[in-house]
């Protein structure tokens, strides 16, 4: 299962750069991964795996325990999203 944010939704956009997923997940302190960043896309964009991505891709054994909790980390720049005034 892959768990990710994304936003805010009314700046999102198709990505059309690449992530180098493999050195992501290994350089990821929190076990996620980076998909979108605002000064880039125009976004923020991050996305997390159960079981862990190091365990999707054979870093860390199979039988590792798998937690039922994502964590995230906004960036400083990270917009807030914008209400719609009626």
């Amino acid at each position: 299962m892959v768990i990710a944010i994304d936003g805010p939704l009314q700046d999102t956009a198709p990505i059309r750069d690449t992530v180098d997923l493999f050195g992501e997940i290994l350089g990821s302190s929190d076990g996620s991964v980076v998909t979108a960043r605002p000064e880039a896309q125009g976004f923020f964009g991050e996305a997390a795996a159960v079981p862990a991505w190091t365990t999707l891709i054979g870093a860390t054994p199979a039988d590792s325990p798998v937690g039922d909790t994502a964590h995230f980390t906004l960036p400083a720049n990270a917009a807030p999203a914008r209400t719609r005034s009626s």
